[in-house]
């Protein structure tokens, strides 16, 4: 993810399949991703611990889940 865009890749073709913007996420050049297990979301961590849960058909943000700060040990 480079100023908040994350572009999604073919790996056999190298061609790109689809780009989206992470909200909130300009400048960042630091993220965690993974793909779900049935390829379907694409999960992206920012630098403020929130994790944006993402399509791959429609490239809509579908979820996203703010870090939750506890006191208890």
């Amino acid at each position: 993810m480079l100023n908040g865009k994350f572009e999604v890749f073919d790996a056999s073709s190298l061609l790109s399949t689809s780009t989206f913007v992470v909200k909130g996420s300009f400048g960042q050049v630091s993220s965690r991703f993974d793909i779900s297990s049935d390829h379907r979301f694409l999960c992206v961590g920012d630098n403020d611990g929130v994790v944006h849960i993402v399509s791959l058909a429609s490239t809509k943000v579908q979820y996203e889940a703010a870090k939750i700060l506890s006191t208890q040990c």
